[in-house]
């Protein structure tokens, strides 16, 4: 079998693209969607300065969606 042939980057600088822990959106009607991604840190303080970055940002929200799926940690939550 040959070696695959893959063409070499134009640029040695490749770029790294970093995941946000927390996203988060204002979405129409008052609705805020807060997406956590990741759980970063050992202790949580860099996710709960995020997560109070987020609440800030929604501040005018009335209802809110928190997503948390594809964690770990979200099967064991009991949501009410």
């Amino acid at each position: 079998m040959g070696m695959l042939q893959v063409p070499n980057p134009r640029s040695k600088n490749h770029p790294v693209i970093v995941p946000k822990a927390v996203v988060c959106s204002q979405l129409p009607e008052g609705i805020g969607w807060l997406k956590v991604t990741m759980f970063p840190g050992a202790v949580g303080i860099d996710l709960a300065h995020m997560l109070d970055t987020a609440f800030a940002h929604l501040k005018d929200s009335s209802r809110l969606i928190v997503d948390l799926r594809g964690k770990p940690v979200a099967a064991s939550v009991d949501c009410v």
